[in-house]
C-alpha cells in the first residue's frame, strides 16, 4: 500500500518513471487492486511505452510468465511429486518410481538453471542497447524511459534483455531499476 500510495504521489507530480517504479514494486510485493492496474496503465501511457512492451510472441509471453512465479512454487510443485513418491512408494512399479523421481526434480532444477537469473527492470532514462556487453559494440536501438524488460545474465555491469525479444541486447546496469 506504501508503493501504490507513494506512486500515486509521484504522478500527482508528474514523475511518471518513480511512478512506474513504485506501481511495479507494489504488485511485485503481492499489492493487488483496479486503481493500481489503472494508474499502471495511465503511467505506461503517460510514457509511451505500452505498445512497446505488447508482445504477442510466445517466448516472451512464457518468459513473463516463469519471470513473475515465486520461488516458492517450484519448490512446492516439486514437494508434491516428493510426497506422492513417499506415499506411494511401496505400490509403485520400478518405472512408475523414477519418473516421479524426474518430475519431482524437474520443477526445482528448470528454476535453478534457468530463471533464477530472470530480473524485471525498469529503465530510468533513455538507454542504448547494444550488441554486447561494453559500449565497444554495435548500437542496436534506444530503450525509452520507463518501460519495463525482463533481463537475464549480467557481465561487468551489463545486463542481457530476454524480453520483449524485440528489444533483445545489453544494457548498462546503472540506469535501471531492479524490482
Amino acid at each position: 500500500l506504501y508503493e501504490y500510495n507513494l506512486a500515486i504521489s509521484y504522478m500527482k507530480n508528474n514523475q511518471m518513471v518513480d511512478a512506474r517504479v513504485s506501481l511495479e514494486e507494489a504488485k511485485s510485493k503481492g499489492f493487488y487492486s483496479n486503481e493500481l492496474e489503472n494508474a499502471l496503465k495511465e503511467v505506461k501511457k503517460s510514457l509511451e511505452v505500452y505498445r512497446l512492451e505488447e508482445s504477442q510472441d510466445f517466448n516472451d509471453n512464457f518468459t513473463g510468465f516463469v519471470a513473475s512465479v515465486p520461488v516458492d512454487l517450484y519448490i512446492t510443485i516439486s514437494l508434491i511429486f516428493f510426497v506422492v513418491f513417499g506415499a506411494f512408494y511401496k505400490k509403485m512399479d520400478r518405472y512408475i518410481k523414477v519418473v516421479i523421481l524426474i518430475f519431482a526434480f524437474m520443477p526445482i532444477s528448470f528454476y535453478g538453471l534457468f530463471v533464477k537469473d530472470y530480473r524485471s527492470i525498469v529503465i530510468l532514462e533513455d538507454q542504448v542497447v547494444y550488441s554486447g556487453p561494453s559500449e565497444m559494440f554495435e548500437q542496436i536501438q534506444l530503450i525509452p524511459k520507463g518501460m519495463k524488460l525482463i533481463t537475464g545474465k549480467t557481465h561487468n555491469g551489463w545486463r542481457y534483455i530476454l524480453s520483449p525479444s524485440s528489444h533483445r541486447g545489453w544494457v548498462i546496469t546503472d540506469k535501471v531499476k531492479k524490482l
